[in-house]
This record gives C-alpha cells, structure tokens and sequence, in this order.
C-alpha cells in the first residue's frame, strides 16, 4: 500500500467518521407540560468525544504522508488511540441511549424526561464501524511504513548539480535556474557562501 493511498483512507475514514457524527443519533420525545415533544439527538452531542477523535484520526493520516520515519510509527499509534476513544463513547450510546435522549429533553422541556424509550438510527453504527476500521487499518500501517521510499527533499542538491557548478562558473541564467529549482547559488557546496565574481578589468 503507498504513502499516498494511506494518506487517503485514513484521511476518508476520519472525515467519514466525522460526517456521520453530525447527523441525528437518536430520535425520542420529551415529556412537557404541553405533551410529548419529539427531540432528535445528533452524535456530536450524544457524544461530543467522537468529532473531536475523528478529527485526530484526520490530522494522523496527513503527518504520515508529510513527516519522517518516527512520525511514521507515532502517528497510527495516535490514530489507534483516538479510534478506541471514540469507540467508547460511541458503544456506551448503543448500550443506552437513554441518558443522551434524556440530556435533550432537559433542553426542551426543562425536565430530564422522555416519553417512552428512545430509539437509535443507524448512524451510531456506521460511526463504530468506521472507527473500528481506522483502529485495524491503523494498527497495521506501521508494518506497511518501512517499505515506503524517504520523502523527497525539494531543496538538496544532487552530486550531479554540484558537478555542474563547477564545470560551469555561475552566470544570472545558472542562478535563475537555482533558485527556481530550491537552490541558494550564493552558497557553495561546502555551505559556505561564494566569494563575489571579479568584475571585470576596465579598458583604458
């Protein structure tokens, strides 16, 4: 599997975990003066840990495909935790969603009451999926990282670059070119900037 592909799923699964999180995990109805008033609970407030886990899940997918080696190792470990931390969260609502259902209608009727039981839609299960998913995926990439090819350097000059600087003395082409290629041409390949060129005799 390539860096960009991991790069990718992980990315789409957290964003995927996210979305799901922002719509409605719970329908039930909350016990007013008036009557029974319906209240739909969205994940995000059944279970405000599952954004903000999916959210890390994202930022650990792109630090893979932009950092060095350690990262390369740290950054699934901090997916698979944050994977586990929203799986929690997500399972204690599947278990019961009557306590979120419950926090709701205090918002409504001013009374933590519901009529009935409240009932689950299928968005709490997509969420655990997913999340179990990101934390499989996750937990295998570090065997998959050793074989990816270093990132590549955009500003280190090659041998053969530095060859050609030396056969050739610096004129504003060659500069031009340097610095459109990353290059500092006042520097010299040892780091040391270059000395000015003489300039030439004037004629008398």
């Amino acid at each position: 599997m390539s860096r960009t592909t991991v790069v990718l799923l992980m990315a789409g699964m957290g964003l995927l975990a996210f979305g799901s999180s922002m719509l409605t995990w719970i329908h039930a109805e909350a016990a007013t003066p008036l009557g029974p008033q319906p209240v739909a609970v969205g994940g995000a407030e059944a279970v405000p840990v599952v954004p903000s886990a999916a959210l890390a899940i994202v930022v650990a997918g792109l630090a893979m495909g932009l950092s060095g080696k350690v990262v390369r190792y740290l950054a699934p470990a901090a997916a698979v935790l944050a994977a586990v931390v929203g799986l929690v969260g997500v399972i204690g609502v599947l278990r019961d969603p009557n306590p979120a259902a419950r926090s709701a209608a205090a918002e409504v009727g001013g009374v933590r009451e519901i009529s009935g039981m409240a009932e689950l839609t299928a968005w709490p299960w997509v969420a655990a999926a997913l999340l179990v998913l990101t934390g499989l995926v996750a937990a295998v990439l570090p065997l998959l990282a050793g074989t990816w090819a270093p990132a590549a350097r955009k500003y280190e000059r090659t041998p053969a670059s530095a060859g050609k600087r030396a056969d050739h003395p610096p004129s504003p082409q060659s500069d031009w070119d340097a610095l459109s290629s990353g290059q500092d041409p006042t520097v010299d390949d040892d780091g040391d900037p270059e000395p000015p060129a003489e300039a030439p005799a004037a004629e008398r």
